[in-house]
């Protein structure tokens, strides 16, 4: 497993993978940036991705993470209606929880990146 770091107006972002996948997409606020070369992929201001994602999951968080993946490109969506479309609007603490396990960045979340 590899892991490459980069600084980002929202702190250290670390991406963890391999050449099969990316495992983990994580913001440190407070950490030393190693020292490295950052790959061409990583660079610019791409708003889609050619690689491949496998996170770990519960099936919960699978039908949840799915939810989110229909929010457009740099658009916020309120817990509320994410409990709407998941069609239990008692869920909102479970469901928080499961967006914050998200292990890989996605900004267009309810005003804040996981």
């Amino acid at each position: 497993m590899e892991s490459v770091q980069f600084k980002s107006a929202l702190g250290i972002i670390e991406i963890t993978g391999d050449v099969e996948d990316v495992q983990a997409i994580g913001i440190h606020e407070e950490q030393q940036i190693k020292k490295q070369l950052i790959p061409k992929v990583l660079e610019g201001s791409q708003t889609t991705f050619t690689f491949l994602m496998n996170p770990k999951e519960t099936e919960f968080q699978k039908q949840i993470w799915n939810i989110l993946k229909i929010i457009p490109f740099g658009k916020t969506l309120p817990y509320l209606e994410v409990t709407q479309i998941y069609s239990n609007t008692k869920a909102g603490r479970a469901i928080a929880v499961a967006i914050g396990k998200k292990p890989y960045l996605n900004c267009s979340i309810l005003s804040a990146c996981y």
